[in-house]
Formats: C-alpha cells, sequence, structure tokens
C-alpha cells in the first residue's frame, strides 16, 4: 500500500471524533460524514496488516461510536436504495471498531444488518460471511454466535428499533 494512502486513512482518524461528529447518528442520511467514512472504509481495506494495526491502534471510543451510527445509518441506507453494498458498508464499520468497547454495542447493530438484509431479500449469512472474507476477517466466531441466536433475539423490537420513516424515505428508528 502506498504511504499517500496510508496518511489519508490517519488524517481521517483524526478528523472524526469530538464536535467534528456530533449529532452525527440521527442527522440527514447521507451525509458529508457518511462519505468521508465510506472513503475511510474503502482505503482501510487496502491497507495491509501491519497498517491496519497502525490505524486501530488510533481509534478510540468516539470512533467506535461513530462506526456503530455508521453501520445503522447504512441499514436505513441499504433499505431505501435496495443497495447490498451499502450493507457491506456497514459490516466493515463493524469490523474496523471490533476490540474497541463493549462487544454488545456491536450486536445491537448486526441486528440491524440482519434485519436489512432479510427486508431486502438477502440470506443474512451470506451477507456476514461475504463481507467477512472481503474484509479479511478470520474470526467469523461472533458472527456465527450472533446467527445461532433465535429470530426473537434477532428481531429489530428486541433491540429497541422499529421501522419508520424520515424526510427522505425509509429509515430505522431507535425507541429508546
Amino acid at each position: 500500500m502506498s504511504t499517500q494512502t496510508l496518511q489519508d486513512v490517519v488524517e481521517s482518524v483524526a478528523n472524526l471524533t469530538g464536535n467534528k461528529i456530533q449529532g452525527y447518528g440521527p442527522s440527514k442520511i447521507p451525509n458529508e460524514i457518511d462519505h468521508t467514512v465510506s472513503t475511510f472504509l474503502e482505503n482501510y481495506i487496502r491497507l495491509d496488516q501491519m497498517e491496519r494495526t497502525k490505524v486501530k491502534e488510533l481509534l478510540v471510543r468516539d470512533h467506535k461510536f461513530l462506526l456503530l451510527a455508521y453501520a445503522e445509518r447504512m441499514t436505513s441506507l441499504a433499505i431505501r436504495s435496495k443497495c447490498r453494498k451499502r450493507l457491506l458498508q456497514g459490516m466493515f464499520a463493524m469490523f474496523v471498531q471490533i476490540g474497541i468497547g463493549d462487544v454488545r454495542e456491536d450486536v445491537v447493530i448486526l441486528t440491524l444488518v440482519h434485519a436489512a438484509a432479510v427486508k431486502l431479500g438477502l440470506s443474512p449469512r451470506d451477507l456476514f460471511w461475504d463481507s467477512a472474507r472481503t474484509f479479511g476477517l478470520t474470526d467469523l466466531s461472533g458472527l456465527e454466535s450472533y446467527l445461532r441466536r433465535s429470530e426473537i433475539d434477532k428481531s429489530l423490537t428486541s433491540f429497541g428499533y422499529v421501522e419508520g420513516a424520515d424526510a427522505d424515505g425509509f429509515r430505522l428508528i431507535r425507541t429508546w
């Protein structure tokens, strides 16, 4: 990977914290932050393992919440646009933040991606495996564990979400 790409990714990380991301979760989809995170993810995927490790060392809890919010937003956008790629992007965001904070927060987003895949007529298992393979994730135990949950334990309502809409169309909405 080029030094420039690594530098671009590192700069993206620095620009995606604090006041710059305040109010991001409920904001209009898509927006400039979505674009910035998408570009970050595209560049991150092209990094080798050593470069990815350097970037992950820079990630803090703010980044976890940003990446989880991005993944949540991409599920709504995927359903709006009937676009599988948006779900893959959401999964990539999930994978980048693995190891930061509480894994239970990740399960909420897996539920949204799962529900979006079903709504789009896709196999959640195939989507999870395809995203893991493309990303280069080798430990699939967490995804497998999630997929073994009962349907009730994978439902939107179990995690405090409902299907709804905003001014631009379909949106998964928190009830908490």
